[in-house]
């Protein structure tokens, strides 16, 4: 895989987004960055991040009018990396993040054609540029498929084992896997019905498939996971979602450094583990 060495010093917009969470601040550092960028890949690293900002602040806006404007502001940024380098596949990730949360603003018609312009943005991604290592790519495939009532909720928990599984080292990432927790829990198969799942995608995931996405629907039990013993027999969903919560909890412990985003996460963490107890 090519590395982009890039002139532009991101670390402290980064900084100020991940370790501050000071969105704004990190959204004025980056829209004076970009006339710097000196050519298109730097300009698309600088409208990325410019467009995952404007997404947190769309979160944190008062208002649907507010939220749609600070949205579509992030969808333009995002147009622009991707105009500017339509390899860069975070543009499509921040740009299909800010579809989701405009998307949720609309009556229920508009949300229906909307997300066929995110599954898009995703598929490009996953298929397209191959980049099946991009854990939140899965983790908005999931969160696509589950709601959707013409796709397959035991996909959208297959593409949550992805995203579970692909998170990067040098991150906690609470939410991902309380989301996989969460759909195993609420889904309540037993362990005999999850063997009759797990044999099924086995047989299906071994075979050739047209795209990722269509290969890794039947990821589910297809691969070791951290919070199981390789050796322990199949669990129930939910006995299963109660080791994820366990296994997250105790990552969250093993870290230093936590950003502020990881602190809330644990606290939505022990809510639901107290929930279930």
């Amino acid at each position: 895989m090519a590395i982009v060495l890039l002139a532009l010093n991101f670390s402290n917009a980064d900084y100020l987004f991940s370790q501050k969470a000071d969105y704004k601040a990190s959204l004025d550092e980056l829209q004076k960055m970009l006339p710097a960028a000196a050519d298109s890949k730097e300009k698309a690293e600088v409208c990325w991040r410019i467009a995952r900002a404007y997404l947190m602040l769309g979160d944190a806006a008062e208002g649907k009018d507010a939220k749609r404007n600070l949205f579509a502001q992030g969808i333009a940024a995002a147009d622009q990396g991707i105009a500017a380098n339509p390899s860069n596949y975070k543009c499509y990730m921040w740009r299909s993040a800010n579809r989701g949360r405009d998307c949720q603003t609309k009556p229920l018609p508009q949300q229906a054609a909307a997300s066929s312009q995110i599954l898009s943005d995703l598929e490009t991604i996953l298929d397209k540029l191959g980049r099946t290592d991009y854990s939140e790519a899965w983790e908005a495939l999931s969160q696509v498929y589950i709601p959707h009532p013409l796709k397959s909720d035991d996909a959208g928990i297959s593409y949550a084992y992805m995203a579970a599984l692909k998170i990067p080292k040098d991150e906690i990432r609470i939410s991902t896997l309380v989301w996989l927790a969460n759909l195993l829990y609420d889904r309540n198969k037993d362990a005999s019905d999850r063997e009759k799942i797990i044999k099924s995608n086995r047989e299906k995931y071994a075979a050739v498939a047209k795209s990722n996405t269509a290969k890794y629907a039947y990821f589910e039990g297809n691969a070791s996971v951290p919070w199981l013993d390789s050796s322990q027999k199949v669990l129930s969903d939910r006995e299963e979602a109660r080791a994820i919560i366990r296994y997250a909890e105790s990552k969250y412990n093993s870290r230093t450094g936590k950003t502020p985003v990881d602190r809330q996460d644990y606290m939505e963490l022990v809510k639901l583990k107290n929930k279930w107890n």
